[in-house]
């Protein structure tokens, strides 16, 4: 298998890398990111890349899926139209990357932020209903990748959806949830009922994984 990875430097990005160096089929993956992966290896080819600027990749031509990861997930963190440069327009500019490189195979990590935060469980065909800048950039992203799956034959589409991930590396709530527990300086805010839908890392990479090779009619996973 050869890759092409957006975002492999990040919290997800960096345990798939990790698990596709592992694997003896992984021939070569080429990454674009910000900045270079933690790992050094013979089969990792890096090119920097602002995913907000259009850009062609000098790599060869014969990838067999790309996994679309670059995004500003954090929120708040950000200024409003960021979320849309980077999620929204930076999606479509891969898009044309992906028709440069010919590559018909597309896994795409977007967010349960694409519906209206709340506690009632969503399937797949529940309404999506965006309230935050990050929901509904992702959405218009989703948007992107199905309206490139439909413009050519052959062309193959994987959206997932995540909660909240948690894992080593992380660096967010659960990392803080972590820190003030170990100090003995938890402070509990809101209903002790309050429902949240979490998953580890490893299990959305695993997820992603099955994901680019599946036979399953469906295109969105939540």
């Amino acid at each position: 298998m050869r890759y092409l990875i957006t975002g492999a430097s990040g919290f997800i990005g960096t345990h798939l890398l990790r698990q596709l160096l592992e694997d003896p089929t992984t021939e070569s993956i080429y990454v674009l990111d910000l900045k270079p992966p933690a790992f050094e290896d013979r089969r990792i080819q890096y090119s920097s890349w602002d995913i907000r600027a259009p850009y062609t990749p000098a790599g060869a031509k014969g990838y067999d899926v790309c996994i679309h990861l670059a995004a500003l997930c954090k929120e708040p963190g950000y200024d409003w139209d960021e979320y849309f440069m980077t999620n929204h327009q930076g999606t479509r500019h891969l898009c044309d990357i992906l028709d440069i490189l010919e590559i018909q195979n597309l896994v795409f990590v977007s967010t349960m932020m694409v519906f209206r935060a709340g506690e009632q469980q969503m399937s797949e065909s529940c309404l999506t209903a965006p309230d935050t800048a990050y929901g509904m950039s992702k959405l218009l992203a989703e948007m992107e990748v199905q309206s490139w799956e439909l413009r050519g034959a052959g062309r193959r589409c994987r959206i997932v959806r995540p909660g909240v991930v948690f894992g080593r590396g992380e660096n967010g709530n659960f990392v803080r949830l972590y820190r003030a527990l170990k100090k003995r300086r938890f402070a509990y805010v809101g209903r002790r009922n309050t429902i949240k839908s979490c998953i580890y890392v490893k299990d959305v990479v695993q997820c992603i994984r099955f994901l680019i090779c599946d036979s399953g009619g469906r295109a969105v996973y939540n």
